[in-house]
């Protein structure tokens, strides 16, 4: 009998993960090629991803399919597997109606489905790419398709070695015109990943051409978050400041390597100081702007 099958893929970030000179999201499509030349004439394949939801569409041809796995990409916008493998399941429930209802006249065995029905779910098995709560309506629906089994091919790699920058944090969001800004960054290593790597922090103020401004070495400990403060950035005009904090080096997979920031800067926010007296105030004052007191010209 043809087969009428759904290929799901994940195509998250972390199926960039590379090993051979392949990613994760590669291998995948290879499989899934050749699991098409083993499909019997008169096959009907539909492709769909997590990068969107548009609705799951059967190609009118097999090669149609193959072009359409060949055109997937890898993107930071993702919707749960768990909501597109639904959409498959309703899918291919409602192309078996649509092929029965062409049949309502005839013969019972006219009206049996003429094609054996199939979900296949290409993922590496990261957690992020799943929504892990409510899954007992999804389980429902996959128990209640006792004739559409759904087939789970892992392309992961069993011991992912990754160093990633998980997070920055910045003293603020908004400066003052001249004024300092303080950038933190979060290191994790996943795997046996041994030594030490180097961070390097780069910004670029206003116009000008991007500047290195600092770099750290850190020891790496697998499963440990690491948080790593640079030199202070000073004097800054603005009137937007754009950077990075990336991995120096290689590293299989390369997305998280680096995080940006953008931090506005404009004229100091105006105070008004309200006091018994004037000596209680130039206090305040004093401690808003301690450049007033020591003459240093910052912000």
């Amino acid at each position: 009998l043809p087969v009428a099958a759904v290929f799901l893929f994940d195509t998250s970030l972390s199926m960039e993960y590379l090993k051979g000179g392949q990613s994760r999201l590669d291998v995948a499509k290879d499989l899934a090629q050749e699991h098409l030349t083993t499909f019997p004439g008169g096959s009907r394949v539909a492709i769909a991803d997590v990068s969107n939801d548009n609705p799951v569409l059967f190609q009118s041809t097999l090669g149609g399919a193959k072009s359409r796995i060949d055109a997937l990409q890898t993107a930071p916008l993702r919707i749960p597997l768990n909501d597109r493998l639904r959409d498959s399941l309703r899918a291919q429930k409602q192309d078996r109606e649509a092929i029965q209802a062409e049949y309502s006249s005839g013969s019972d065995a006219a009206r049996q489905d003429r094609y054996l029905r199939r979900i296949y779910v290409f993922t590496d098995l990261a957690g992020t790419a799943w929504r892990t709560g409510g899954t007992s309506l999804l389980r429902a629906e996959i128990e209640k398709q006792t004739d559409m089994p759904v087939f789970l091919i892992d392309v992961g790699e069993l011991k992912p070695q990754n160093v990633a920058v998980s997070g920055l944090s910045l003293s603020a969001n908004r400066v003052p015109l001249g004024g300092n800004l303080v950038v933190t960054a979060t290191v994790e290593a996943e795997g046996a990943v041994d030594g030490t790597r180097m961070l390097e922090f780069t910004f670029h103020d206003g116009g000008r051409a991007p500047v290195p401004h600092d770099k750290m070495e850190v020891v790496l400990e697998p499963g440990t978050a690491q948080r790593l403060e640079f030199r202070m950035v000073s004097g800054l005009t603005g009137p937007v400041v754009h950077g990075d904090v990336r991995v120096v080096g290689s590293d299989p997979l390369e997305f998280d390597d680096v995080r940006y920031f953008t931090v506005d800067v404009g004229a100091p926010t105006k105070v008004l100081i309200v006091a018994p007296d004037a000596e209680e105030a130039d206090e305040w004052r004093f401690t808003l702007n301690p450049s007033e007191r020591d003459d240093t010209g910052g912000a």
